[in-house]
């Protein structure tokens, strides 16, 4: 099989995406989600740098009253605020942080702005970074400063900082869990019902369960499709990490001029007395190239280089397009997990610059019809 398009995509560890040169700071831990909590997709996403997280009071000031609103001033700072929780004789005795703003440093002696009084001062102690994070693409819950400990989401879903400071705007990480996920069963099979739920991590394998005594044979990790030995009755499957939404895949490529082979293994059977010979399927797989554009510093090279540093999922995921008429990506095209077994730059003088690539399929394959 062969076809001119296709895409590339990467999966980073805890289905990070940050900066391109440097991969930010990818120091998040994913904890167990809650066993009582449905499928869902969880992202985190970095708002805000260094606001302030701990503040005290340094001078009191004159003329001040409870519940003033104070704005922290410092040089390359914004949005910093502190509430007055008590005063003596206009004189504050107690604050209280209302919102962390950015861009803050810890320092003594801030000056404030706002508020009934004048001439109050503020410390602050200590500045984090805030993440803000949503389920299932619905609406952001914003501005949460990052502790260092692990912090609750939902339902259980809890993530981990190893740094409170030093992300970059706009870094982050994104985790599906499939929870007693239902399976439409078919004869031996047990697809995942849910489309949305289907593209599966090869990295962290979710567990099947199966009602009846058979054992699994497969799974197909594109269509989220496993195979039994025997009809599996009602079955679930469930995972931490073990859904992959669409949007924990980085587009990292576009690639021209593919080409997919699948190869089945067979055993000669063959014995005296026979005119035909006869053979015993094995096992099946598949290899494949393909050539990318190369595109200043976003080389291919540059994108599996980096991969394989973090020392995390070893697999990319790719959709092959061999008929795509409308050319808006629903056209047929087959999805696969892959890893990459050879990388080549080269170029003549005054040609376009190409990156060839060679590939080894892991699992199955799956085709995917012109919608």
């Amino acid at each position: 099989m062969h076809g001119r398009l296709g895409a590339l995509y990467v999966l980073r560890p805890n289905g990070y995406e940050g900066g391109a040169a440097t991969l930010g700071l990818n120091d998040v831990t994913w904890g167990l989600a809650a066993t009582n909590a449905a499928t869902a997709y969880y992202e985190a996403v970095i708002d805000g740098i260094d606001l302030m997280a701990t503040v005290t009071l340094g001078v009191g000031g004159t003329g001040y009253t409870v519940n003033d609103v104070l704005t922290v001033v410092q040089s390359g700072a914004s949005g910093g605020t502190v509430t007055v929780t008590s005063v003596n004789a206009g004189v504050i005795t107690g604050v209280s942080l209302t919102t962390g703003g950015t861009g803050y440093s810890i320092a003594n002696g801030l000056a404030v702005t706002g508020g009934t009084g004048a001439n109050a001062t503020i410390n602050i102690t200590a500045i984090a970074d805030s993440m803000k994070w949503r389920k299932n693409g619905g609406g952001w819950t914003t501005l949460v400063t990052i502790t260092g400990a692990a912090q609750t989401l939902d339902e259980g879903q809890t993530i981990t900082f190893a740094a409170t400071t030093g992300h970059t705007l706009a870094d982050q990480w994104i985790i599906g869990n499939l929870e007693v996920e239902p399976t439409t069963v078919a004869g031996n099979t047990a697809q995942i019902t849910a489309a949305a739920s289907r593209i599966i991590n090869p990295n962290a394998p979710p567990v099947w369960t199966p009602t009846n005594a058979v054992n699994l044979i497969s799974v197909n990790y594109t269509t989220g499709l496993a195979t039994f030995d025997g009809a599996p009755g009602v079955t679930t499957v469930e995972g931490n990490n073990g859904m992959v939404p669409r949007a924990a895949l980085q587009k990292v490529a576009y690639l021209i001029d593919w080409n997919l082979s699948v190869t089945l293994d067979m055993a000669d059977a063959s014995r005296m007395g026979q005119n035909w010979k006869e053979a015993l399927p094995g096992q099946a797989g598949a290899t494949g190239g393909a050539n990318a554009y190369f595109v200043g510093t976003e080389t291919m090279f540059f994108n599996l280089q980096n991969h394989l540093a973090t020392s995390g999922p070893k697999y990319f995921f790719m959709e092959l397009y061999n008929y795509d008429p409308d050319q808006d990506q629903t056209g047929d095209h087959y999805l696969a997990w892959a890893t990459f077994t050879g990388f080549s730059l080269s170029a003549d003088i005054g040609s376009v610059v190409k990156e060839s690539l060679n590939f080894q399929v892991i699992g199955e394959p799956s085709f995917m019809a012109n919608a």
